[in-house]
């Protein structure tokens, strides 16, 4: 991996190397840094290794299928977004695999390079927003239920400031449920 500065980090991965390679002049003449896989082992040893914003897989691989892959890959880097490129016959088989996964996309084979560019930055765009928005919080969240909250709360304390919470915590708790229960 060399230390340029690329747009976002793909990784390629099909068991056929001459689409991987159209793919990567395309993508590296728009400022994206590519690596290739050209099988399955191949393809999670990088993704352990490496940071990447993209996998783009075949659909067919040797092993197993390309969303299958990718939902692995996501168990190794959870938010690691995903696109597969499937022949028109294999269309209907993919929508349902991808159907089960937001962070998995398709399209495909052939596909108009714009409209694959547009797509690969759509799906990078979104898993980045997705990586870091915050999630809502509903009302049951904060429901002040002495045993849970104040294990959850004691926890966060400890982890930053170990021995705050030694002897104090549940008495503290205590006083504040008695005082909103007299009201």
């Amino acid at each position: 991996m060399s230390s340029r500065s690329y747009r976002y980090r793909v990784l390629l991965v099909d068991d056929n190397p001459k689409p991987v390679e159209t793919l990567r002049n395309l993508l590296s003449s728009r400022g994206y840094g590519c690596e290739v896989a050209l099988t399955w082992r191949d393809a999670l040893t990088q993704v352990k290794r490496q940071v990447f914003d993209l996998v783009v897989s075949g659909y067919r691989l040797k092993d197993k299928n390309g969303v299958m892959l990718i939902q692995e890959m996501q168990g190794i880097k959870p938010g690691l977004a995903g696109l597969v490129l499937s022949s028109f016959s294999d269309m209907k088989a993919v929508a349902h695999d991808t159907h089960q996964s937001d962070a998995i996309h398709f399209m495909t084979r052939p596909y108009q390079d714009d409209k694959l560019l547009k797509t690969a930055d759509d799906v990078i765009r979104t898993s980045k927003k997705q990586k870091t928005a915050k999630p809502e919080r509903s009302e049951k969240d904060y429901i002040l239920d002495h045993k849970v909250y104040s294990h959850s709360a004691i926890s966060d304390l400890e982890r930053v400031y170990p021995g705050i919470t030694q002897g104090i915590w549940d008495e503290a708790i205590d006083k504040v449920k008695w005082r909103r229960h007299r009201r």
